[in-house]
């Protein structure tokens, strides 16, 4: 008799305890579909306006399994399912969100892994053979972004344009990347708010503020933001003023404290084109891209950014292109020898980490160029990007377009929140300044179609330019872009021609 009331007992504190989790998962995740109008909620708990997911609620499945294909990197993983680059809360909001898109569409999720190996060689030869063998243990690929477009050029992903059940114009995808992203109404690559990596790799600026006040004790760096003040000019002068020979031997080396410490790795270097919101292509007025890359804007940002990190000994000090280099970079700034990070926001983790607290600071990249009126900055490339591969057929395609919208609602509800919300602006914030600060960062983030697509369009890359040179000291961007316009100029022309071959065909107005 005590065993059977212990079971009873047992089983109805666990029922209460899904009904509770019931309870806070509509609470803090708000419901899929809207509620009567007179009882809707206006904002949910981050203070975002409500919004509710525009998929019919009967859309339903007969529990089939989707698995998705990303690689090993524990950065990637971490967008599916728990891994030591989380934090424990943000691991618990994704096992929670794979939890209600099972239970909301009645699929079964899986993730599969492979190496991320040089040149994303292994993931893209996966890909390459699911595909040309029709084989379907994966549907949706969870690609790196950068060395994706390769695959739209062989016809390994579907066109996302044409998929059931994905709803592109809902603020949990990313508007800036599916205009820019986009051709001839097809569109083969997607980030949402499913890709946190979007976020992580997003460039930024560190201060130390223990340095700030030691050299500038009467500048306030959040304010100079707020008053659009944050220019290429006001940040060279700040860095040129920075200098102590840390050894006192006279030499100016790698141990000495500067304005900035920065490697030529694309981690860091990337970030001075960002700043100055250049375009490697721009849509014309018929949407179609033409290359800038080598317009007057990017050739004076250039020289500016060459004086930086070649003409400014007493200021700057630029590490190597490897890892050892980045390394050395952000040592620099963990030691209090430089004042300056450029960065991608997720290395904030280990600054707020490793540093005294109230230490680290953050800003957005400084406005270069003339007549800006904001701010702008760029994911660097190895973030993901989400596509359906092409031999996924039938039925199987509209539940793939029905678990990417969920995916990336339930993540808006509460895996980005809790990421950004909770770990970013709390833990790697010093407080409601810096806080700000990440949101600035954040809205300011665009895409561009030339890079986007730079690995597809031409030899030599036409995105690894302006890095290339800076790395090699090329003093003369502009004659090393024109020593391979023509090739640019046909790589891109030939890629254009390719998607205008295959668009689809518009449908005949009914008589």
């Amino acid at each position: 008799m005590k065993k059977l009331l212990l079971l009873m007992l047992t089983v109805s504190m666990l029922l209460c305890c899904l009904a509770s989790c019931g309870d806070d998962a509509q609470k803090n995740n708000g419901d899929v579909t809207a509620p009567p109008e007179d009882n809707q909620v206006k904002y949910d708990e981050w203070g975002r306006e409500m919004i509710y997911s525009p998929l019919p609620e009967d859309i339903r499945f007969d529990n089939e399994t989707i698995t998705f294909l990303a690689r090993d990197n524990p950065l990637c993983k971490g967008q599916y399912e728990s891994s030591e680059a989380n934090a424990d809360q943000l691991n618990e909001a994704v096992f929670k969100r794979n939890l209600q898109v099972q239970d909301r569409l009645n699929v079964t999720l899986a993730f599969t892994y492979t190496e991320q190996g040089n040149g994303n060689a292994a993931y893209n030869t996966t890909v390459s053979k699911l595909v040309m063998y029709g084989q379907s243990e994966v549907q949706i690929a969870s690609a790196f972004a950068y060395y994706s477009s390769a695959m739209l050029y062989q016809g390994f992903y579907k066109n996302l344009m044409e998929v059931d059940n994905l709803y592109l114009d809902q603020p949990y995808w990313n508007t800036s990347y599916i205009e820019e992203g986009q051709l001839f109404d097809q569109l083969y690559l997607l980030v949402g708010d499913l890709s946190l990596s979007m976020i992580q790799n997003t460039f930024c600026i560190f201060f130390n503020k223990t340095m700030l006040n030691s050299w500038y004790p009467d500048r306030d760096l959040y304010e100079v933001v707020r008053n659009k003040e944050w220019t290429d000019e006001y940040f060279y002068e700040m860095v040129k003023g920075v200098y102590a020979d840390t050894r006192a031997n006279n030499r100016v080396d790698k141990d000495d404290s500067f304005g900035l410490v920065t490697s030529f790795h694309s981690f860091n270097i990337d970030a001075f084109f960002a700043a100055y919101d250049l375009r490697v292509c721009t849509k014309n007025e018929n949407g179609i891209p033409e290359l800038t890359l080598n317009s007057l804007q990017a050739q004076e940002a250039y020289e500016k950014t060459y004086e930086l990190l070649y003409e400014t000994p007493r200021g700057t000090f630029a590490t190597d292109a490897d890892t050892e280099g980045v390394a050395a970079a952000r040592n620099a700034f963990l030691e209090s020898r430089s004042l300056f990070s450029v960065d991608m926001l997720r290395t904030g983790a280990d600054y707020s980490r490793e540093m005294e607290p109230n230490t680290v600071g953050v800003l957005p990249l400084y406005m270069g160029g003339e007549n800006r009126t904001g701010y702008s900055t760029t994911p660097q490339d190895s973030y993901d990007a989400l596509a359906i591969l092409s031999n996924v057929n039938g039925e199987t395609t509209a539940i793939c377009g029905a678990v990417l919208e969920m995916m990336c609602y339930y993540s808006y509800r509460s895996v980005r929140p809790e990421y950004f919300e909770t770990v970013v602006k709390i833990k790697y914030s010093s407080g409601s300044d810096d806080s700000e600060m990440y949101d600035t960062i954040i809205d300011s983030v665009y895409y561009d179609y030339g890079m986007i697509n730079s690995y597809a369009i031409s030899r030599p890359n036409l995105g690894h330019l302006w890095r290339t040179c800076l790395m090699n000291g090329t003093v003369n961007f502009s004659g090393a872009y024109r020593a391979d316009e023509e090739t640019y100029n046909l790589g891109l022309s030939t890629y254009i021609q390719y998607f205008m071959d295959i668009a689809p065909t518009p449908e005949a107005p009914e008589e």
